[in-house]
């Protein structure tokens, strides 16, 4: 913004309609740069000159809280899912899906099975079944 403040100036100083015209034609992405800033800082009634140490310090306070709390909820995340998988295999019918989770999780994989791997899957789940787990 302030980089176009001049131009915006220069523009706005010019009295007659066609070089104002041939002005705006040629200054055209410029000017409508200026007019969008300015219509952003009107809409937050932000006042000019902007303080961009300050500002550029509170987006870099933001920036780290933000990977802060980031890598707190990942941990959250984790907990949660162990701790679904461990509830959830108590429980007669989710127990073989929730294993089969546990053992991909554990080996790093994510994502589906291959062919073969759904097929074994299928069978421990059947066996998990016939011993009453």
């Amino acid at each position: 913004m302030e980089k176009l403040q001049p131009l915006h100036d220069q523009y706005a100083k010019i009295g007659w309609k066609a070089k104002k015209e041939k002005f705006a034609e040629e200054h055209a992405i410029d000017l409508k740069k200026y007019n969008s800033a300015f219509r952003l800082l009107k809409k937050f009634e932000a006042t000019l000159p902007l303080d961009s140490k300050a500002l550029r310090s509170e987006q870099k306070n933001l920036r780290k809280e933000n990977a802060e709390l980031t890598a707190e909820l990942k941990a959250v995340q984790d907990q949660l899912e162990e701790l679904k998988l461990v509830c959830a295999s108590d429980h007669p019918r989710c127990s073989a899906h929730h294993l089969r989770r546990r053992k991909e999780i554990r080996s790093g994989e994510s994502g589906g099975q291959p062919a073969e791997g759904k097929a074994a899957g299928r069978a421990a789940a059947r066996q998990t079944e016939k011993e009453g787990y």
